[in-house]
């Protein structure tokens, strides 16, 4: 006879879980230090106009909801060390999702809540990241729902429309095929709301997004093509920093081909889930600019929604322990991101910005050098600008366009030749 039913054991761990990681969580939120990227949100509305903040998300190539999620924030005063907080609240509800209503077992969902994504680059880096793997999972999650909860579904389509190019190609794949489920329904008021709703997100979007003529990429379809890419993404998005790249590459394919031998029982999920695969990687090979480590893990999440939206058919546990042992052997990888992390400053800025708010530099005339780097200091000086020799402007946030790019080819002896010349400036008005 068992004294405590499986229900309550699986339930306390499932608690367990969640606490261990939201201890994880606060760590890293106290000890990581932001940089720029994670800087250029909080200058952007601390220092731009409305316009200039549309205007410049066509050059970032992501949609403004994380910006607007911290436009409360910014604009009440609060100071900048409450980034982390305010990102810390979505990671939050991202585990509950993770931990309490995916479809996966529980040693997956460990895996997965503390493999090399989701514990650092996605938790400890107060980006969009954590967002947009939350709502994607959402809409995995309460697809099943549709029907009967349309608002609800359509503004989880809104919302991951606005969060990332990434998000804004997979709401416009599902609302593809809302609008075909248009002509089959017996009942067409569910479909025609989440449609009418998604379609409104796509459109906000898609004016955001829009490329600028003076951008990195201006290219609207293709701006790029690096087909190295297929591979080198598929291998990182398993095991990142770790030098085997076979074996997550025909762990990959073989996710691949389980969406297509679910086809029959699941069409439309499985479509979704390869279309939506499709799109990051057309991201990745024609659109994206630069990418880093963090990027791979958008199709990590991919991956992920599609085996929540097609759970349980054939080769589904061998597709998920295969995965697993992916993650299992990138543990080491998480170990040393919180290590170094807790250890060592990821950017110093703060211990930059602490210096440099001493009431004696109050009045002084700041200069930033290389531009791209030392932005990541102005978030902790209040109202402050640095010039910026490599761009010859006075500024915060990075503009992320043209001029951007022109600004990493300045040689040195034109650098300090600039300098020169706003010091002269800066002397004739001080007299």
């Amino acid at each position: 006879m068992k004294l405590i039913p499986n229900f309550w054991i699986t339930n306390l761990s499932q608690k367990i879980i969640f606490i261990a990681y939201l201890l994880l969580a606060i760590t890293l939120k106290l000890t990581h230090e932001p940089w720029r990227d994670e800087a250029e949100p909080w200058l952007i509305l601390r220092d731009a106009s409305l316009w200039q903040l549309f205007y410049r998300a066509g050059n970032d190539g992501h949609p403004l909801l994380w910006h607007l999620i911290q436009l409360p924030f910014v604009q009440l005063g609060f100071p900048y060390q409450s980034l982390p907080w305010i990102h810390l609240f979505f990671v939050i509800i991202f585990a509950w999702l993770v931990i309490f209503k995916s479809p996966f077992p529980l040693w997956f969902k460990i895996l997965t809540l503390f493999g090399y994504y989701f514990s650092y680059e996605f938790l400890a880096i107060s980006r969009y990241y954590i967002i947009h793997a939350l709502l994607l999972f959402a809409v995995a999650n309460y697809y099943k729902e549709r029907e009967t909860r349309p608002v609800l579904f359509g503004s989880l389509l809104l919302l991951l429309a606005n969060c990332s190019a990434f998000g804004f190609l997979t709401s416009g794949i599902i609302n593809l095929f809302i609008f075909f489920q248009l002509y089959q329904a017996t009942n067409k008021q569910p479909s025609k709301t989440i449609f009418v709703i998604t379609t409104i997100g796509l459109i906000l979007a898609l004016a955001q997004l829009w490329p600028r003529a003076n951008g990195f990429t201006p290219g609207i379809i293709l701006s790029l093509f690096r087909p190295e890419q297929y591979l080198n993404s598929i291998h990182l998005s398993l095991m990142p920093n770790n030098p085997a790249r076979i074996f997550p590459i025909i762990v990959f394919h073989l996710g691949l081909l389980y969406f297509l031998l679910a086809f029959t029982k699941f069409k439309t999920q499985s479509l979704i889930a390869l279309l939506t695969i499709a799109s990051i990687f057309y991201v990745i090979i024609f659109k994206g600019y630069y990418f880093t480590l963090r990027h791979y893990g958008i199709l990590y999440s991919g991956l992920l929604f599609g085996l929540w939206l097609v759970p349980n058919q054939r080769g589904y546990k061998v597709i998920l322990a295969l995965i697993g042992i992916c993650l299992i052997l990138s543990l080491p990888v998480s170990y040393h991101a919180w290590k170094y992390d807790y250890l060592y400053a990821y950017s110093s800025a703060s211990e930059m910005g602490k210096f440099l708010s001493n009431p004696k530099y109050e009045s002084a005339q700041l200069i930033g050098f290389p531009h791209a780097q030392s932005a990541a200091v102005l978030p902790y000086l209040k109202d402050k600008k640095f010039y910026y020799p490599n761009l010859d402007q006075v500024g915060s946030y990075m503009s992320w366009d043209q001029n951007f790019l022109a600004g990493f080819k300045v040689d040195p002896p034109e650098v300090l030749r600039r300098i020169k010349k706003q010091f002269a400036k800066w002397r004739s008005r001080a007299f």
